[in-house]
This record gives C-alpha cells, structure tokens and sequence, in this order.
C-alpha cells in the first residue's frame, strides 16, 4: 500500500481544501516497513494560500516562512527545545503560530499567534 500524507505546506497552498494530517505512530505487532520521503520548499519561501483555491469571503491564513514554520514547530514539538525556548536560550520567529495551527484539530479556529 502508498500512503500518502498531507502536510502543513500542501494544506495552506490549497486554504484547506487539503488537510495536514496528524503524526501518529502506532506499535502493531506485525513486522512493518515504512520508506518516507518529504518534500518541502526552501527556508525562506513565503507560502500562502494560491488565489484560485480563496472563495469570496472566505477567510484565509496570512501565509508564512516556510523554514520558520518548521523551526517554530520542532522547538515547540520537542521538551528539551521548549525547556531552551522557555529559559530565552531560543526564540521563536515574530509570526510564528501556536502548534497545531494545521490539520482536523485547528479547522474550527484561525492561527493562534503566541
């Protein structure tokens, strides 16, 4: 079986026609193999839902920093990079937003700025 998952990216692009699905890692007693591979754009691509995917009046991300994204993820995603954040040995980008700004859990609210 291929199974392919949506990312963070993929969801903004679409304004949610796709959405990002949700990291899970299950233990299964049968052996498994799994091959990922991910693609993603350059740091500083600005990443913004296309205009053609934007139906009148609805409401839209303001888009964001691709390589900002990710960094202000992994350092919230991770204890050992949230204790630095915490401590001011870190600091997130200016417009970074709130984890779980993609996917079935943030499709009933817009990006949480911290």
């Amino acid at each position: 079986a291929y199974v392919v998952n949506i990312g963070d990216m993929l969801e903004l692009w679409t304004n949610g026609e796709f959405v990002a699905t949700s990291h899970r890692v299950r233990k299964v007693p049968e052996e498994r193999y799994s091959f990922p591979l991910f693609f993603a754009v350059d740091y500083h691509t600005r990443v913004a839902p296309m205009a053609k995917l934007v139906r009148t009046g609805q409401a839209t991300h303001p888009g964001l920093i691709a390589g900002e994204h990710l960094y202000a993820q992994t350092v919230r995603t991770f204890r050992y990079l949230r204790q630095r954040l915490e401590r001011g040995e870190l600091v997130l980008p200016p417009d970074a937003c709130a984890v779980a700004l993609f996917g079935q859990q943030a499709k009933q609210r817009p990006c949480p700025r911290p």
